[in-house]
């Protein structure tokens, strides 16, 4: 019972669990020099794409400077996805934000958009999902050719 109670405990400490993925190459940088973008927690919204890169995660470590990302929805018995663009600041949080029009029947309606945390300002909107759809695309193919690599 000891033992389950410490991997219980100390399991999430040992793997990082809950702890945001960082985009960018290098060391961590502190937070002054990063911007952090999450998800609502009232939604089950997952952050596939970031400038090209997949993750399926729900927050993110950033550089500052402008930024594209694949959002999923799945509430209920519906699932969507938006492309959001978005310019982030050194400092600042994010927050993707959705809103879900009677999500128990159809049809369907919603929003999803990015927040900034302490104004409540909005930052970001949807793109053209074709142009998104193609660097998509690419970076699969980049990322397909990178596991081939890794395999040999």
């Amino acid at each position: 019972m000891k033992r389950l109670f410490l991997c219980i405990v100390f399991f999430p400490l040992l793997t990082g669990c809950g702890k945001h993925i960082k985009t960018y190459e290098g060391l961590w940088l502190p937070e002054s020099q990063t911007s952090l973008l999450f998800t609502d927690p009232r939604f089950t919204l997952k952050i596939v794409y970031i400038d090209g890169k997949q993750f399926h995660v729900k927050s993110a470590e950033m550089l500052p400077g402008p930024h594209q990302v694949s959002i999923v929805l799945h509430q209920g018995n519906h699932s969507g996805t938006s492309y959001l663009r978005f310019d982030s600041e050194a400092g600042k949080e994010y927050m993707v934000r959705a809103w879900l029009s009677n999500y128990t029947n159809p049809p369907y309606k919603y929003k999803i958009w990015i927040e900034e945390i302490t104004e409540r300002k909005l930052v970001g909107g949807l793109i053209d999902p074709s142009k998104f759809r193609k660097e998509i695309k690419e970076a699969e193919k980049i990322n397909s050719a990178n596991i081939d690599e890794s395999e040999e």
